[in-house]
């Protein structure tokens, strides 16, 4: 089946400016340059069972550690994008075997805690929408990073660090101990779709004012 796109152009697109009607062409921006941050916007879902998802959170921390090895070399003046996130990167891709032994303790530092596990466990029960996984993300984020320069401290790859008296799990444990997924669980299984509507509405509240701090 034929499929034609049809898109509304001015006249100083298609014979002023852009000269589209002889080149036969139309600009298309980039997401990044779009005014409308909806435009484009796709409602996406994430779902696995606990090897699915194991594999989501270790791919972040990879993705995470490029990063902060990227940040460590070029130092703070550097500004990273979201181009510098190697999101089809994987383990095969490192340089050396050393620093892939080196990311190997990283990950093994980070998933040694019961509390990711558990985690993890919770969040394969059913389908996360983004904003929910931004949460989760943010959750385990500064965890994340503690095991990177804890491994990079042992490699002389950074100077020691003064005591930290912040327990980079606490963010978990709280999630855990204040029956945050019981909770849930309990609205959700109830089929109320207003019960849904109001949860993907709190995620996107809390990512909204996240990203205003």
């Amino acid at each position: 089946m034929k499929k034609e796109i049809y898109r509304f152009r001015s006249i100083n697109s298609l014979i002023g400016e852009f000269n589209e009607l002889e080149t036969q062409s139309i600009f298309f921006a980039a997401p990044e340059n779009l005014n409308d941050p909806m435009e484009g916007f796709r409602d996406i879902y994430w779902n696995g069972d606990i090897i699915v998802w194991r594999n989501l959170f270790k791919h972040y921390l990879l993705c995470l550690e490029q990063v902060c090895s990227l940040l460590l070399i070029s130092g703070e003046k550097q500004t990273i994008s979201i181009q510098d996130i190697p999101i089809f990167s994987n383990e095969d891709d490192y340089p050396t075997q050393q620093y892939k032994e080196l990311f190997t303790n990283i990950s093994t530092h980070f998933f040694s805690s019961d509390y990711l596990s558990r985690l993890i466990e919770a969040i394969s029960k059913r389908t996360i929408r983004r904003d929910e996984l931004s949460f989760y993300l943010k959750t385990v984020h500064y965890f994340a990073l503690e095991s990177i320069f804890s491994q990079y401290e042992k490699n002389a790859l950074i100077p020691q660090r003064g005591t930290n008296d912040f327990d980079t799990e606490k963010p978990i444990i709280d999630l855990l101990e204040q029956n945050f997924f019981s909770l849930m669980d309990d609205k959700i299984s109830s089929n109320d779709d207003d019960n849904k509507r109001k949860i993907n509405a709190l995620f996107s509240a809390f990512l909204h004012t996240n990203s205003q701090i």
